[in-house]
């Protein structure tokens, strides 16, 4: 055995192997001492033919799951061996073989990933200049790819990456020693393994005849990647470790689907994270973000759809339209909806499901779980038929209920109401599914209930009223007799087993009967499980038909969300068109507004459009400053003299250099006036067309003084053709941006906040407007706490009054309560 495992432990070198021995999974050498340190297990140690005590530690089998997501956790991979032969029946060492390699990117045990959040894996290739991305979810059969070009495209793959944050990412050698890849998965992806691979598995013929081979199709024009071969090269690459490691039926993957840039918005990974969609910026947490907000989602599928709808908006007017009309419907029907949603409430998660029947590992509560989905179909039916919009009837017509529901029916036939956990002891197969299964059964269960009878007649006939029959695994049926009644033991009674108390013994007549009963019993477990297979294999048979009816699910179900959301918070439905013309009101920022106490946020209008109301913000915190502060409107109706007077005050604090022809631009991170930022930077651009008017031809860099010490520079490209502003997200420590000459000072922080707390003065003093203003630049501060943004508010409120008692003693205060200013 020893052999044994050294054998399949060279071929798993860098993995941690789970050897199965009987009811457990063991480990040895180094594997057992990685794992007892990592799962907190006794680390033992057995003694081998030598003399060498051999480490070992060992899991139960039937738990391992949860042991491989702990050592997954901590970046470890783990290869899964197991008996590919009966111990009972086997002649000489069981044979064994390692079956299913897990990783954290091809983990798929649903009881330990999140719902609402997909588990990707991740490659990336590149190929005739262009750089290809491919990512899969194998709990679902999610399988996308995409191909970037020109000088960008290794950063515009790398912002894909981080938008699906994998859970691991295959690189080619071409790419291993990428330091803008390094740098990526280091600073902003830590929790990402990553697997080095080699080239051939990225070249784009062998990629291509793997894909075609698994979709069973001659070409993949079908799948809009026939021309991109870096995108087939990183497909290919990643197909090719899912079959490595899985070593089974990958089915479920069953559709390629390539992503093109014109088909959403691109929002690049510092915008996803300063806007906070489905992380807070401050700790990760969900709770806070506008996907919290969104989500009232009722399955898991539907709460993975929505997120994805969330970091991906749309771009063609028509589907948004459709999405609008459907949700539209669901808003005004109530009935509808609510029938809808209840309905939804009884489907499980369809698509990790099938993920796991397509790779073998389901089991038939897995199989029962389906049924009972598949069994709610009809009543969606039933639900959707009176909609009127284009979406929802589409949607209706992707549920194909003939096929799925004589899947249904004939899963409903074949199991039980409440099957065991596990697929190898039986107990799954209703009874009158299989005449052979019932006759072994009967046949066992009649053997029982002779030797049930054997007691009382062994009783009776030998007089030992303490005779007792019983069963274990090691010895099977026996006759036990205490010793005070040896003498009366009769002589067809041989001896099998003595202990303390008593004595064991069987009988010719009781052995040829348990010969009957175990034998039957193996027999009708083993049937089960054939059965179970076959069961299985036609849930996988119908595949492509499940998984179409899984996404029309969970887009009824985020429709239905979005709904539920917009009648619950009384949102309105925006009328879209091909224009330039932006007109809001009573403007609400949805996350503000839900963690204010009600009634406490003031909406606003505003109206923007290319003529005499003109605003060009392009940042983060400048979209929410867009959708939050609309009193950027009236700035706009501002005369020049009066914007000009505006920039002067705002530039106290941001402009770094006052007398330089090309200033740098600070912001205040985390400080009352985050936002203000954005403002001044307005301002300027609304000018930009006279540039003589500013005294300086074009703004190269922002510099942001942070707290604690950590001082971060964000490279500005310039003013583009539109006179936006664009930036790279690229970001380097001030003291590097020092060194290298992209900047000539770094303005200390101590003045930053003398200048802030002067220029909240002078603010005050200017009236409401003014405040106003300053309240709009709190609002787009994306990285300000909501308290600490209040508690400013209050002050700049008070600071309004004409009395200067009252202007000093605020002025005091703000100097006191300068500390709990401190920014994320």
């Amino acid at each position: 055995m020893a052999q044994q495992y050294r054998r399949l432990k060279s071929q798993h070198p860098d993995k941690i192997l789970f050897f199965r021995l009987g009811d457990f999974y063991e480990m040895f050498y180094e594997d057992a001492q990685v794992a007892a340190r990592e799962l907190e297990i006794t680390l033992t140690s057995r003694e081998t033919s030598r003399g060498v005590r051999v480490p070992m530690a060992g899991i139960p089998h039937h738990a391992a799951e949860g042991y491989v997501a702990r050592l997954l956790e901590r970046g470890h991979k783990v290869a899964i061996c197991e008996q590919m032969e009966d111990p009972r029946t086997a002649r000489g060492l069981v044979r064994r073989e390692v079956v299913r390699v897990v990783t954290p990117g091809t983990f798929t045990e649903p009881r330990l990933l999140e719902d609402k959040t997909n588990c990707y894996l991740a490659a990336l290739a590149e190929a005739d200049g262009a750089v290809g991305f491919s990512a899969a979810d194998l709990s679902t059969g999610e399988f996308l790819t995409a191909q970037f070009a020109g000088p960008a495209a290794l950063e515009e793959a790398l912002e894909e990456l981080l938008r699906l944050e994998p859970k691991e990412c295959l690189v080619p050698p071409a790419l291993q020693e990428e330091p803008r890849l390094t740098r990526a998965l280091q600073e902003r992806l830590r929790g990402c393994m990553v697997t080095p691979r080699q080239q051939w598995d990225f070249d784009p013929d062998t990629a291509y005849r793997a894909l075609t081979e698994h979709f069973g199709t001659l070409s993949l024009r079908a799948y809009g990647c026939e021309e991109l071969t870096a995108a087939i090269s990183a497909s290919g690459g990643l197909l090719a470790y899912v079959r490595e490691t899985q070593r089974s039926g990958l089915g479920h993957l069953s559709r390629l689907v390539t992503v093109h840039g014109g088909e959403y918005m691109y929002l690049d990974a510092t915008t996803r994270r300063n806007l906070e969609l489905c992380r807070r910026l401050s700790d990760g947490s969900r709770e806070g973000t506008l996907l919290w907000l969104l989500d009232h989602t009722v399955t898991s599928m539907g709460g993975r759809m929505l997120r994805q709808w969330v970091e991906q908006p749309l771009l063609s007017l028509q589907r948004i339209r459709e999405r609008h009309d459907a949700v539209g419907e669901l808003v005004e029907k109530a009935s509808l909806r609510s029938d809808l949603r209840q309905a939804l409430a009884g489907v499980r998660d369809v698509e990790r499901l099938v993920g796991r029947i397509s790779l073998g590992t389901a089991t038939a509560r897995d199989l029962l779980a389906l049924r009972q989905s598949l069994e709610v179909l009809p009543r969606l039916r039933e639900v959707l038929a009176p909609a009127a919009s284009s979406r929802l009837a589409d949607l209706l017509s992707q549920v194909e209920l003939e096929p799925l529901g004589e899947l249904a029916a004939h899963l409903a036939q074949a199991l039980v109401d409440d099957p065991p956990p596990t697929v190898n002891e039986g107990g799954m197969i209703r009874p009158g599914y299989s005449p052979e299964l019932d006759e072994l059964k009967r046949a066992a269960q009649a053997g029982k209930d002779w030797i049930a009878a054997l007691e009382a007649r062994e009783r009776e006939r030998t007089g030992i009223k303490s005779l007792k029959v019983g069963f274990n695994r090691v010895f099977g049926y026996y006759l036990e007799v205490t010793h005070p009644n040896r003498r009366l033991i009769p002589p067809d009674y041989t001896r099998k087993q003595t202990l303390a108390n008593c004595e064991r013994f069987v009988t010719p007549e009781l052995k040829e009967k348990e010969q009957a009963v175990l034998g039957a019993e193996e027999r009708a477990v083993a049937l089960e499980y054939d059965l179970f297979c076959q069961l299985r294999q036609r849930a996988v048979s119908r595949t492509a038909e499940i998984q179409a009816a899984a996404r029309a699910v969970a887009e009824l179900d985020a429709l239905a969300s979005l709904a539920e959301c917009a009648l619950r918070r009384g949102y309105t439905r925006p009328q879209l068109d091909e224009g330039t013309e932006i007109e809001l009101e009573q403007g609400r920022h949805p996350v503000v507004e839900a963690t204010l106490p009600p009634a406490a946020f003031v909406p606003n209008d505003c109206r923007l459009n290319q003529d005499d109301h003109r605003v060009l913000i392009i940042t983060g915190a400048g979209e929410k400053a867009f959708v939050a502060g609309a009193d950027i409107s009236e700035m706009n109706q501002m005369k020049d003299s009066e914007f000009q007077e505006y920039v002067d005050l705002a530039h106290k604090v941001y402009h770094l250099i006052e007398n330089d022809p090309s200033p740098c631009i600070a912001a205040i991170n985390g400080y009352a006036l985050g936002g203000g930022c954005e403002l001044a930077l307005s301002c300027d651009i609304r000018i930009a067309s006279d540039r003589a008017k500013l005294g300086f031809p074009e703004v190269k860099l922002g510099i942001f003084p942070g707290w604690g010490g950590t001082q971060r520079v964000t490279r500005i490209l310039g003013l583009g053709k539109t006179k936006e502003l664009v930036f790279t997200g690229e970001m380097i420590d001030a003291e590097e941006a020092l060194r290298i000459g992209l900047v000539e000072k770094v303005v200390p922080h101590d003045r930053v906040m003398e200048e802030a707390r002067n220029l909240a003065l002078i603010i005050s003093k200017r009236g409401p407007r003014a405040v106003r203003m300053a309240k709009t630049a709190i609002n787009a501060g994306s990285e300000m706490d909501l308290q600490k943004a209040l508690l400013l508010e209050k002050t700049l409120v008070s600071l309004c009054f004409d009395s200067e008692d009252r202007v000093e003693g605020m002025s005091a205060f703000l100097q006191k309560r300068e500390p709990s200013f401190s920014g994320r």
